[in-house]
């Protein structure tokens, strides 16, 4: 049969199938119709895929393809089959995806995607930051599309509906597969800013979609290419990416997964809480509760026993989840890629943050339920600030110091965009805004009151302005707010402004707690980062944090910590001080006047 035959023919029938829809009349289907219907039971009764767990010895091996839970999960997420069984329409959803690596779901989408270019007919964009990801010249299963072709080739030769499938072994920017007899395409790129320009796509699939670069970009790209069709897969890499950025927004018409190893049925086998020292952690079933028992690493953590990666005693990680599968796939990672690769630990998995101590679970306010709560603002409590001025960004820290905590209740960020230029007016009047929501009474929040503030800010800000010949912090003085810069000592290098926030970080001299109000601040914390090398590493030498935007407030909030809790070098006895002679703080600097304080620094209006 011609090629336009078979065309008549196909589109006759798919006529033929919606006046029976309509009519509400059943209709024999053939078998070529009946799979294009049924993805699930196709990949089950067809697909074959190499496997590490088809052998006794874990080799790579074929194995027939058998759906795990969250397999089905993702096809039911993305597809909607409810439809698609009862009409043939095959129509996708958005769908992001978090999840831990080697859990099947590249597999999977490479299934999905040969039962969709064989039985219907649609334009697909497949994409990864790395293009021997998506295509390489050997199509090995390690790219996407060599797994694609691992499957055809073991499709039965009878297999009704089965076209010709036609690979591009040496069209790699973008790679190529197309079903010569349906017209269906799937097209594969690497890292760029605009993927798809100019192109209209039923579906894309991006692979490590968090470790793509100008992720913002090239998803403005991709959103602009397929309106409904999306899926975005990735192990995680912090939060500053599209991809959880997605993930936490959940916009309208998007389905979230999270797929954890523990899910997986294989690696899953032996699961429990890791026992912590001291006392045996609660598990959450009485399955687990008696893998803990039997478990000799648990005894170890139990008797305080060390994690040594060369023979270990004991589990790495007290009181997180575990299985002997876990246990041995931790050797040999940094606890960086343990967060990324297997914890889907946002935090933990990025490298190189210069507060590697902070963690939401630790340092978040919580309520009694387990969810981050506001902090109230204490009228007891004196208010506190930390200050970065910067002409692309102005970042003020808003705490108090409870007896038993220190507190981050409010904060305010100015960026440098239409509207928002950070001068000391408009900073100032956000700043009165976000003390009136947190509860300030109006009466303290004039200009005699809040220059009584314990304020502390960047040491440039005593510079004198080339424009002006002024400093910056006669400004804010003038309109009410007195920064004065932290003493000398502890702000020649940013070393003991980062170790008086670790230590309040690791509860010295009190733990600190930031207000669930503070989300930007939040996220500053788990994204301020030292210099890095292309690696993404901290770059040998470095000792400066990367001064982007994750820096303003965590610098702002230093400033303020190293004033109050920073250790000031012994000075040398006797009259020959090499120090300079500017006052230190003392403890009277720090209260407000209506706690019983005094002024700091008297207000002079020709300042």
């Amino acid at each position: 049969m011609s090629s336009l035959a078979a065309a008549v023919q196909a589109a006759l029938r798919e006529a033929e199938l919606e006046v029976a829809a309509l009519e509400a009349r059943e209709i024999e289907l053939t078998e070529t119709e009946s799979w294009a219907r049924d993805p699930i039971g196709w990949i089950e009764a067809h697909v074959w895929i190499a496997s590490k767990f088809a052998g006794k010895r874990r080799k790579v091996a074929p194995a027939r393809m058998r759906l795990f839970p969250d397999q089905r999960r993702t096809i039911e997420a993305w597809i909607d089959l409810d439809l698609l069984a009862e009409t043939g329409e095959l129509v996708f959803r958005n769908v992001v995806i978090e999840k831990s690596r080697q859990i099947g779901e590249t597999w999977l989408f490479a299934a999905v995607l040969a039962w969709t270019i064989i039985y219907h007919s649609v334009q697909g964009l497949v994409m990864h930051y790395r293009a021997a990801e998506v295509a390489d010249r050997g199509f090995s299963i390690k790219s996407l599309f060599g797994k694609i072709r691992y499957i055809v080739r073991r499709l039965p030769d009878d297999l009704p509906g089965y076209g010709r499938i036609r690979f591009y072994p040496f069209s790699l920017d973008p790679a190529k597969v197309v079903n010569e007899q349906n017209g269906s395409t799937l097209y594969g790129e690497c890292q760029r800013d605009d993927p798809g320009r100019g192109g209209t796509f039923d579906l894309e699939l991006v692979d490590e979609a968090a470790f793509v670069r100008h992720g913002e970009a090239v998803w403005a790209a991709l959103d602009e290419a397929c309106e409904e069709g999306k899926a975005l897969l990735s192990t995680v890499n912090g939060s500053d990416n599209f991809h959880a950025r997605i993930a936490d927004d959940e916009p309208e018409g998007w389905v979230y997964l999270r797929l954890h190893w523990s899910t997986h049925p294989v690696y899953r086998q032996g699961l429990h809480v890791a026992a912590l020292a001291g006392a045996r952690s609660a598990q959450p079933t009485a399955e687990m509760a008696a893998n803990a028992k039997a478990c000799q690493l648990c005894e170890g953590n139990l008797a305080g026993v060390a994690w040594h990666p060369r023979a270990p005693r004991a589990h790495r990680f007290p009181g997180k989840l575990c299985s002997p599968w876990y246990d041995r796939a931790v050797i040999g990672k940094t606890a960086e890629q343990v967060a990324s690769e297997l914890d889907i630990d946002r935090e933990g998995s990025l490298k190189a943050r210069v507060y590697d101590e902070f963690q939401s679970g630790t340092h978040v306010h919580r309520d009694g339920q387990g969810r981050e709560a506001l902090i109230a603002y204490d009228p007891t409590l004196p208010v506190e600030l930390g200050i970065d001025y910067g002409l692309d960004c102005t970042a003020v820290a808003v705490c108090q110091d409870h007896p038993l905590e220190y507190r981050v209740i409010g904060e305010v960020e100015l960026v440098d965009r239409p509207g928002e230029t950070p001068t000391p007016a408009r900073v100032v009047s956000a700043l009165l805004q976000e003390l009136r929501e947190l509860g300030v009474p109006a009466v303290f929040l004039t200009a005699d009151w809040t220059r009584q503030i314990y304020a502390r800010g960047d040491p440039a800000g005593d510079a004198r302005s080339l424009d002006t010949g002024r400093p910056l912090a006669s400004a804010y003085r003038a309109l009410g707010f007195n920064f004065q810069a932290p003493p000398r000592e502890l702000t020649r290098t940013v070393e003991p402004s980062i170790r008086a926030v670790k230590g309040l970080l690791l509860g010295d001299p009190k733990p600190v707690r930031f207000s669930a109000r503070c989300q930007r601040s939040i996220r500053h914390m788990r994204h301020n980062r030292w210099e890095t090398d292309a690696l993404g590493n901290r770059r040998v030498g470095a000792t400066r944090p990367r001064d982007d935007e994750h820096n303003h407030w965590p610098r702002a909030f230093a400033y303020l910590a190293v004033s109050k809790f920073g250790k000031l070098p012994s000075r040398p006895a006797g009259p020959d001080d090499p120090w300079d002679d500017e006052p230190d703080d003392d403890a009277g600097g720090r209260v407000w006047a209506l706690l019983g304080g005094r002024d700091p620094l008297p207000y002079d209006s020709a300042a």
